[in-house]
Order: structure tokens, then C-alpha cells, then sequence
């Protein structure tokens, strides 16, 4: 942290996009990775596509109350974590909502 502050306005900016961009690639990539199976698994079965998205949606919303229960005890700044995970989560979420429907799609 202290490298990142003593550099100047243009530099953080470069490594803040530059270490975000890594960043959202590493999700991409772990995303997909644990959507393979679902894959072969919804290809044209509007049963596995419905129970699949409720598996999926039910266990990130678990997930998300979890980490609200973990740092509410921490104050501002566990609400403030809870929160950048949360719309980690969303992200996520949505992503997995369009890699399912796709993969029932054959797209």
C-alpha cells in the first residue's frame, strides 16, 4: 500500500486499471471453470435449467447473508466490506444467470 500511495496520479490510476483488469479476468475465468459442469447438464432441459438457477441464486444469497453476519461486528468498515462483496456477488450472480441460459440455448 505504501508502494501504490507513493506513486504519482497517472501511475495509481495505470496500475489501479491495470490490477483491476487481472483481477476481472481471475473472476471470468474461475466463473466459467465452475460452470463447466452445468454445461452438458442444461442443454435443452427447462428442468435442470429451473433447478440448477435455484441452486445457484439460493447458495450465493446464502453466501452473501454469511458475510453480512461475519462483519456487521466490525462497524463501518465490515459494512463497507460486505457491501464490495455483495456486489462482487451480483456480478457474479448475473454472470452465472446468462452462462446457464446460454448453455440451454446451445450457445
Amino acid at each position: 500500500m505504501a508502494w501504490y500511495l507513493s506513486l504519482s496520479t497517472k501511475m495509481m490510476i495505470l496500475v489501479f486499471v491495470f490490477l483491476g483488469g487481472i483481477l476481472e479476468y481471475l473472476l471470468i475465468g474461475l466463473n466459467v471453470f465452475l460452470l463447466m459442469p452445468y454445461g452438458w447438464i442444461v442443454k435443452n432441459n427447462i428442468v435442470a435449467l429451473i433447478v440448477s438457477l435455484v441452486l445457484v441464486i439460493t447458495n450465493f444469497v446464502l453466501n452473501d447473508i454469511m458475510v453480512w453476519r461475519s462483519t456487521y461486528e466490525y462497524g463501518t468498515t465490515g459494512i463497507i466490506i460486505a457491501i464490495v462483496i455483495t456486489l462482487l456477488i451480483v456480478q457474479a450472480i448475473s454472470m452465472i444467470i446468462w452462462a446457464i441460459y446460454a448453455c440451454y440455448e446451445n450457445q
